[in-house]
């Protein structure tokens, strides 16, 4: 019985890790030029994607890339909602 329970406590002990680990690292944004997903860069940095969930923080879009703003590309152009 005491085994049961000290399992118990190591479980909940281990899930609580895990939790307090994802949510404070999830919050923190990163630097220009460092790995990011998607809405994870530092203000003003946007976060170009080279695949569906790994990208680079870059000052501006380069022409091709899809965007919504034009503050977003590099030659301040975006039409169709990509950079021209």
């Amino acid at each position: 019985m005491k085994y049961n329970f000290n399992m118990k406590k190591y479980v909940l002990s281990v899930l609580i890790f895990v939790c307090i680990s994802t949510f404070t690292t999830a919050d923190e944004c990163r630097i220009l030029t460092a790995p990011c997903s998607p809405f994870k860069c530092c203000s003003p940095y946007l976060c170009e994607m080279s695949s569906l969930s790994n990208g680079v923080c870059v000052m501006c879009y380069r022409p091709g890339h899809l965007c919504y703003k034009d503050d977003h590309c590099c030659r301040k152009k975006c039409k169709c909602f990509v950079c021209i």
